[in-house]
C-alpha cells in the first residue's frame, strides 16, 4: 500500500502519510487497530522506502560529458590533467532574482525562562530583490549580497567583492564557474571579467547554445552564415508554412464587421448656466458621526 499512489485507490491525496496510511489500513479491514507510529516503524525497517525520491533529467547535449568534465575536474582539484596549485581557488557564482522581501509587523521576541521564542505571524511586503552569491567550493566560504535587480553591474560587484580580498586578490588562479545566464554568457563576459582580473578564469557550465573549443574554453555558438535577407523582408504572415504545420489561427477565424466612429468632440460650457456653488459643510453633523479616539 505504501508503494502505490493514493489516487489508484481512490483516495484524494498526492502522497501517503503515516497517519493516512494507518487510517486506510483500518478502513480496508486489514487490521482492527494500528497507530501511525507503528506504520512508521515498519516502513523505516523495510528496504523499500517509497517516501524517498530523487530528481533526474536526461542531458540533451551530445557533448555534455566533454563540457561537464572540466567542471567536475575542478571540483576534484584537477585542471587540464594537472593538479591544482595550492594558490588556485574554485568559485561557483550565480544569482536568484525575484525574491520577495518581507518584514514582520512586530519584532521577534527572544526566548525567556519557561517561554519559547515568539515570532509575529503577519508581515509586510517590501518588493522583490535579487540575491547574488559566490561559493568557494573547496574551502566552504560564501560571499553574497542583495540588489534591487539582476544585471551586469550587480554581478560584477559580486565578483569584485571576493576578488579584492585575500587570498583571491593575490591568488595564482581563480576559477569562477557560472551558468549561461544573460549576465555572464559568451565571449563578452569572458573578456569583461578576465580583462578586469588577470588571475580570473571564467568557466561556463554545459548549455544548448555553447560549444567546446580546444583548451577547455566554452564559447557562444554562432550561426555558420548570416540570416537570409529575403526572409527578413517578407512579412510574417506571407511566409510559407512548412509541410505538416497548421497555418496561423488568423486564417481560420471568421471576419467580423466592425464600425469605427470618430471620437465625439468635447462640448463647450454653456454661458447661460450659473456656476454651481459649493455646499456649506455641516460641522455639527460631521462631529456627531466622528468616532472617539479610543473607540
Amino acid at each position: 500500500m505504501a508503494c502505490a499512489l493514493p489516487a489508484e485507490r481512490g483516495v484524494p491525496l498526492s502522497r501517503w502519510s503515516v497517519s493516512e496510511l494507518a487510517r486506510e489500513v483500518v478502513t480496508r479491514g486489514i487490521c482492527e487497530q494500528i497507530s501511525g507510529v507503528t506504520v512508521w516503524r515498519w516502513l523505516s525497517q523495510d528496504a523499500i522506502k517509497p517516501w524517498q525520491h530523487r530528481s533526474w533529467i536526461f542531458p540533451r547535449d551530445p557533448l555534455f560529458a566533454d563540457r561537464a568534465g572540466p567542471i567536475l575536474d575542478l571540483y576534484a582539484g584537477v585542471w587540464q590533467g594537472q593538479r591544482l596549485h595550492p594558490g588556485d581557488y574554485v568559485i561557483c557564482a550565480d544569482e536568484k532574482p525575484s525574491i520577495q522581501a518581507r518584514r514582520r509587523k512586530a519584532a521577534t521576541l527572544p526566548a525567556r525562562p519557561g517561554e519559547g521564542q515568539k515570532v509575529e505571524h503577519e508581515y509586510e511586503r517590501k518588493g522583490a530583490l535579487c540575491y547574488l552569491a559566490a561559493w568557494d567550493a573547496r574551502r566552504a566560504k560564501i560571499f553574497d549580497r542583495c540588489a534591487p535587480k539582476d544585471g551586469i553591474k550587480p554581478f560584477d560587484t559580486l565578483v569584485e567583492q571576493f576578488m579584492t580580498v585575500e587570498p583571491y586578490r593575490s591568488a595564482q588562479r581563480v576559477f569562477v564557474i557560472v551558468d549561461n545566464g544573460s549576465v555572464h554568457r559568451g565571449q563578452r563576459s569572458i573578456d569583461r571579467l578576465q580583462g578586469a582580473w588577470p588571475n580570473l578564469i571564467l568557466v561556463h557550465t554545459p548549455g544548448p547554445r555553447l560549444m567546446a573549443q580546444p583548451g577547455g574554453d566554452l564559447l557562444l555558438r554562432r550561426p555558420a552564415q548570416g540570416p537570409d535577407p529575403e526572409r527578413l523582408r517578407r512579412p510574417r504572415h506571407a511566409r510559407a508554412a512548412p509541410a505538416g504545420v497548421r497555418p496561423a489561427l488568423r486564417a481560420d477565424r471568421v471576419t467580423v464587421p466592425m464600425e469605427v466612429h470618430p471620437p465625439r468632440p468635447p462640448q463647450a460650457p454653456r454661458q447661460d448656466r450659473p456656476a454651481r456653488q459649493p455646499r456649506s459643510l455641516n460641522l455639527r453633523a460631521i462631529r456627531a458621526r466622528t468616532y472617539e479616539p479610543d473607540h
